[in-house]
Order: structure tokens, then C-alpha cells, then sequence
């Protein structure tokens, strides 16, 4: 499986695609998303930083999203998105207003770290964003 999606900074999107269709889910729930089935919105105050995401995707997903403080730090969460459901990621401490992302398919719940195991870059995602 590969990346299907990253984020670049203020509300910019850079899309890394090998396929334009979902693929069947592996043994352990896991599924290759359609390219730009997550779609991106973002809110800036200079004091917190939003990014929503929303799932328009054949299924559940899972996401990984990074924000970049000032300090250079990343500040990121992972968490499952609902197929037509939205999720808001937020940074308070110093944001630069970079936002950052990647996902993937997982049908089960209990599989997500399995299914992000089969991903290459999802383990040091974060630390590119960092120092």
C-alpha cells in the first residue's frame, strides 16, 4: 500500500496518488482510499489552528495530522473518520498554520495499527515536519 494523501500548509494540497479507485480490503479490514476522497479545511487566529477533515471516501478511514509550531515541533493526532463524517484536528501552542496528513482505509477498529504498519512513512510521519 502507499500514502494516498498529505496536506501542505495553508489549505494547500499536494496529492500522492498510485491508483484512481479503492481497492478490495486486505484480511485485516485494510483498504487503499480513492486519491482526494479526504477533503480539507482550515481556520487560522494566530493562536489555534484547525484543520477539519472530511471523509468522502468508500468507507471508514483512519487519519494522521500534523501541525507545525513556530518552535519547529510537530503537534499531531491519529484518529478514525466515519464514511460522510468530519473530524477537527487543533493546535493551540504557537501554529504556524502548516498542516500536514496522510490516511488510510480500515474497515475495523481494532486493526487501525495494523493497517497503518502496511503504510511506508506512516511510523516517522511526524518527524519530517519537525527538526
Amino acid at each position: 500500500m502507499s500514502l494516498r494523501s498529505t496536506g501542505l500548509g495553508f489549505s494547500a494540497l499536494l496529492v500522492l496518488c498510485s491508483s484512481a479507485s479503492a481497492q478490495s480490503p486486505n484480511p485485516d479490514g485494510c483498504w487503499e482510499p480513492q486519491p482526494r476522497c479526504l477533503t480539507a479545511s482550515t481556520e487560522w487566529d494566530e493562536q489555534v489552528f484547525q484543520t477539519m477533515l472530511t471523509n468522502n471516501c468508500l468507507g471508514r478511514v483512519y487519519v494522521q495530522v500534523c501541525h507545525t509550531r513556530r518552535n519547529r515541533s510537530a503537534d499531531c493526532g491519529e484518529f478514525a473518520i466515519p464514511q460522510g463524517k468530519s473530524d477537527v484536528f487543533e493546535t493551540a501552542k504557537a501554529p504556524t498554520g502548516a498542516s500536514n496528513w496522510l490516511y488510510i482505509g480500515s474497515q475495523k477498529p481494532s486493526k487501525d495499527a495494523a493497517c497503518t504498519s502496511q503504510l511506508t512513512g506512516w511510523a516517522d510521519f511526524k518527524d519530517r515536519f519537525a527538526n
